[in-house]
């Protein structure tokens, strides 16, 4: 389960990708809004304040968008320090009932506050035609940005021939301003939160926002590609106290902060928290059908080498390393929920190459974490556990470009970690380079143990107990493909005894088949037979995967498979020889009736 919500994280727009452009959002919002100012404030000294809130403003077509007020304006022309207090930029009301085409353009409007806002530096281009201007610097403090969405779902699709026209950069501003020079913009304990205003739902929040960035040089025609190919050697931009409620009202997202040292490309959170909405007895009945409950904390999550250009102008993401620190899973799933046999999900590469963006993470290091996966059985009062501790993963290559992986080999997972708390378990999958492919390999080694640890999970789904046995070792391999998995399992262990508890119920017996009607009588309890200097008996590995689920039943059932094998000698559920002859038979019937179709559709011509 942990792969599920960290490839999630990597893969899907809806996570990492949402936030980042998020969170460029608001430092383009802040950046347009001091290059707006410089725009229409810095035209000449003496008519400043009249040219631009009175005959610039009422004359332009953002007159009907916005009205713009503020208290006290203060241009000092010795030192060049213009300062507007209680600066407060709001849509108007008839706005929302304008004319289709002006409401397409402005498909997101904005509400701001700015107790104060203060440039300095604007003597050096009183003289000028003002086609290059060079600034000291431009602090915002404490302003309280509202972004709106106001546009209904079949309005956004008619809308689409305004966002064309504006993806390719921005729009060009015919100001005669062709770049500037900032010394450094600043922004203090600032907000930022994003509602949409047909449902009025506050879609997401940002409680504090600091932003400085140091020597800043913007042509006005490219405000966003100069922003993002710049690089800026000194620049701090951070995000703390964040909201964000997923779309589906299932879950919500806090994030204590959010770090971004521009210069060197790393990008840090802190107190990364997936919070269920619903209770574990309710969540699956609200969803309707099975689910896993997910609850995580991360202390910390450092996102190392992220190119940021290549995200806004290519809609690649490109990553050296993201590191995940302190990690807390805890994964239900209540089984009295009916399943969803339409449902079909992807193995991991596949989802990969189903991407319509270009992704290339090279490492993904997980260190001091740890999930508890719980199972709720059919008509049971307690929940099956699975407790994993000490947990080390490594996830390299993660990548859906042909090239990338052509050079630098297919996906592969390293995964160190301790079961039950009792057995350290390593599990190394290994990827195709042909990510469309579903084929895997894996295999792995497991410690010694006490094997009555696993009776916090058997217990409660498998109603068997073991009383007693020592797990030596365990070593196994596999190959997998679509359809099934293959492979060999030789597991020492010494003295196990297991016990049917009286509260299994028919199904479960016909279910387990004589595991538990003849547990001690036909188990193996010694492998290798005690008192004995024979070898280990290996096992076959075999289980039919289950399409409903995921990669991680696959790779469990699998070495249940073995497992079971070994335990029970010639039980096994399933085997290469039983899978080809019911294949065999399957297509046998198959044949047979396609021949019976086709006999009665002659004898009907002839008739």
């Amino acid at each position: 389960m942990i792969f599920v919500s960290l490839i999630g994280t990597v893969l899907k727009k809806k996570g990492i990708i949402k936030t980042i452009k998020i969170v460029g959002i608001i430092i383009g919002v802040l950046m347009i809004i001091a290059v707006g100012g410089l725009i229409y404030l810095d035209r000449n000294a003496g008519e400043i304040v009249e040219n631009i809130l009175r005959k610039e403003y009422q004359g332009s077509e953002i007159s009907k968008v916005y009205n713009i007020k503020y208290s006290k304006v203060s241009l000092v022309l010795f030192s060049g320090n213009l300062v507007i207090k209680d600066l407060e930029i709001k849509p108007k009301d008839s706005f929302f009932s304008e004319d289709d085409s002006l409401r397409y353009k402005y498909p997101i409007v904005y509400n701001l506050k700015v107790p104060k806002l203060s440039i300095n530096g604007l003597t050096a281009n009183f003289s000028l035609k003002l086609k290059h201007i060079q600034l000291e610097n431009v602090e915002i403090s404490n302003p309280e940005i509202t972004m709106i969405d106001h546009l209904s779902v079949s309005e956004k699709k008619m809308a689409r021939n305004y966002y064309k026209d504006q993806k390719a950069d921005t729009t060009t501003m015919k100001t005669g301003i062709e770049n500037f020079n900032l010394s450094q913009f600043s922004v203090y304990d600032g907000s930022f939160s994003f509602i949409n205003r047909i449902n009025n739902v506050e879609k997401f929040r940002a409680g504090k926002i600091n932003v400085r960035i140091n020597n800043l040089e913007l042509e006005t025609t490219r405000i966003v590609k100069t922003l993002i190919t710049r690089t800026f050697e000194e620049a701090y931009v951070s995000f703390a106290d964040i909201c964000y409620p997923t779309p589906d009202g299932f879950y919500q997202i806090k994030i204590g902060e959010i770090e971004n040292n521009i210069g060197d490309r790393n990008i840090t959170v802190y107190n990364f928290e997936l919070i269920p909405q619903y209770s574990k007895a309710d969540f699956g009945k609200k969803f309707g059908k099975q689910t896993d409950r997910m609850e995580v904390k991360l202390a910390k999550l450092e996102i190392v080498g992220f190119d940021m250009e290549k995200l806004v102008l290519d809609n690649s993401i490109l990553i050296d390393n993201i590191l995940i620190d302190e990690l807390y899973l805890n994964a239900y799933r209540d089984k009295n929920i009916p399943f969803d046999y339409l449902r079909f999900p992807k193995f991991p590469q596949q989802s990969l190459s189903n991407l319509d963006f270009d992704l290339n993470v090279k490492k993904i290091e997980i260190t001091h974490s740890e999930v508890l996966y719980e199972q709720l059985g059919e008509d049971a009062t307690e929940p099956g556990k699975i407790p994993i501790t000490n947990l080390y993963a490594t996830i390299i290559n993660v990548s859906n470009m042909p090239k990338v992986i052509a050079d630098n080999g297919s996906m592969r997972w390293d995964i160190q970690a301790d079961f039950f708390d009792a057995g350290r378990l390593e599990l190394e999958v290994v990827f195709t380079k042909n990510i469309k492919s579903p084929d895997f390999s894996f295999h792995g080694k497991m410690g010694e143990m006490d094997m009555a640890a696993f009776n916090s999970m058997i217990e409660n789904t498998e109603y068997l107990r073991i009383d007693h046995g020592l797990l030596r070792s365990l070593t196994f391999e596999a190959v997998a493909n679509e359809e099934y998995s293959q492979g060999e399992l030789i597991m020492i262990y010494d003295s196990l005894h297991i016990t049917g508890l009286k509260k299994m119920r028919e199904k479960e017996k016909a279910e387990l088949g004589l595991l538990s009607a003849v547990a001690n009588m036909v188990i193996r309890k010694f492998n290798p037979p005690r008192k004995s200097n024979d070898k280990p008996e290996p096992a076959a590995i075999f289980f039919v995967r289950d399409k409903n689920k995921s990669i991680f039943n696959y790779l469990a059932k699998s070495l249940i498979s073995g497992i079971k094998a070994t335990i029970v000698p010639g039980v096994a559920s399933n085997s290469k020889k039983k899978y080809d002859k019911k294949q065999k038979k399957e297509q046998n019937n198959k044949e047979k009736s396609v021949n019976r179709e086709e006999r009665r559709r002659k004898k009907a011509n002839k008739k």
